[in-house]
């Protein structure tokens, strides 16, 4: 996924995506020709999307681990780890969003109702702390819709100046809720894994004090429904990010790390629908000429 540049080859295959041990390579042309044969309907795209959700959260997992190991240590710096993997997985949902586009049409409006959907999920039944956690319950299909629709949206760094009232009128934002849902995701393994921090849930200097985003006996984070319940939360939360780098000059900050992935994921999708998109056009402009060279 990641090798871009690969072409089509069966048998032993180098990958550069953590986690992978592919057994055949597809170049991304025979990839997206792949996923038109079946983007005509969500019903015969659902065994792909559930496919691609197992797969982020292995991938995910691996990768965030990586990144762990990376800050503590305990192997090279340089290492390919979560970017790698959001870049890879990246790449293929841009390939999908433009055969759906392609084979289907128009799909404003069929992608308003999954984020209104997906909105409604999130509000009330997912667990989105469980993304990238490969065994868990909530349905794959769900966590690839979450990250192809949320994807490159973060809290963007004027957040730390402005005054609270404006800091939690932006924070009443249903898409904003939903990508730092995602994120919130990414920071939970972070923590699970023993990734460096430079400012504790403790230690975090509190806009709403008395509003804690984090159990004080454990200090784990409460789930991402009762902290985008209550905006006051919601902006401790993110403030401590921000005191985690989010946002900085450090691309391997704590709060960050999440930020950074999401955008990966974000940019190479569009990439990846820039390339199919103009594949589509070359293939069109080769078929009018092949037409008026027989008339």
């Amino acid at each position: 996924m990641a090798d871009r540049n690969q072409d089509t080859a069966f048998g032993k295959v180098k990958t550069y995506t953590p986690g992978l041990k592919p057994m055949f390579s597809l170049s991304p042309q025979d990839t997206y020709a792949f996923i038109k044969t079946f983007a005509d309907s969500p019903e015969h795209m659902r065994p792909f999307e559930q496919g691609m959700g197992a797969l982020t959260r292995r991938l995910g997992a691996e990768g965030l681990r990586i990144e762990t190991a990376k800050a503590k240590g305990r192997i090279r710096h340089d290492a390919p780890g979560f970017e790698r993997v959001m870049q890879a997985l990246g790449y293929v949902a841009g390939l999908q969003s433009q055969a759906q586009r392609t084979v289907q049409g128009d799909l404003d409006e069929q992608d308003a109702k999954r984020r209104e959907h997906l909105r409604m999920m999130m509000d009330t039944s997912v667990d989105v702390g469980s993304f990238f956690i490969p065994s868990a319950s909530v349905a794959d299909e769900i966590v690839w819709e979450a990250l192809t629709k949320l994807a490159g949206r973060g809290a963007d760094a004027s957040m730390a100046a402005a005054d609270k009232k404006t800091r939690l009128k932006r924070l009443e934002n249903k898409e904003l809720q939903m990508s730092l849902g995602l994120q919130y995701a990414m920071v939970q393994r972070l923590i699970e894994g023993g990734y460096p921090m430079k400012v504790t849930q403790w230690q975090a200097d509190h806009p709403n004090p008395g509003y804690l985003f984090y159990n004080n006996e454990n200090g784990r984070l409460l789930p991402w429904k009762e902290i985008k319940s209550d905006l006051r939360l919601l902006d401790n939360y993110t403030a401590w990010l921000r005191a985690n780098g989010l946002g900085g000059d450090s691309e391997t900050a704590f709060g960050q790390v999440a930020e950074n992935a999401t955008g990966d994921f974000g940019g190479m999708m569009k990439k990846a629908t820039d390339h199919a998109a103009s594949w589509e056009k070359d293939r069109d402009e080769a078929e009018k000429k092949q037409g008026a060279a027989s008339d």
